[in-house]
């Protein structure tokens, strides 16, 4: 039993550094103000449903779906490699597996950890 407890916990452990270890950075919600602000070239996406962008996003993002896979591609193929891509869903789930496809075709890609539950919970802003 206490081996099997080990092991969970040793998994759990590997899972919560599985986005350094990918290279993808995770920054929490004044961290990625702040880089966007500082960033000139900066693109925010936001990788949620219309729906969900309809009731309010971080002011200036991009709306490109992750959960449909044929227009998150499809809009993928008209996005330069040039800018960072500052990248955001409701929770931070969608928003770090978008962050993992966009790395593996060659984008760089800053995720907001927590998601804009986390932005609101900040304090910060959105829009309509």
């Amino acid at each position: 039993m206490r081996h099997w407890i080990l092991s969970i916990l040793t998994a759990l452990g590997l899972c919560s550094s599985c986005s350094a270890q990918e290279g993808i950075k995770t920054l929490n919600p004044k961290q990625f103000a702040d880089a966007v602000k500082a960033d000139s070239t900066a693109v925010v996406l936001d990788v949620r449903t219309p729906a969900e962008y309809a009731e309010g996003h971080l002011e200036g993002a991009r709306e490109l779906d992750f959960k449909d896979a044929p227009a998150f591609d499809n809009g993928l193929k008209s996005l330069s490699k040039e800018p960072t891509y500052y990248v955001y869903c409701r929770s931070g789930r969608r928003s770090m597996a978008a962050c993992r496809k966009m790395k593996a075709e060659g984008f760089k890609v800053v995720d907001l950890d927590g998601g804009i539950q986390a932005w609101q919970a900040a304090g910060l802003p959105t829009v309509p």
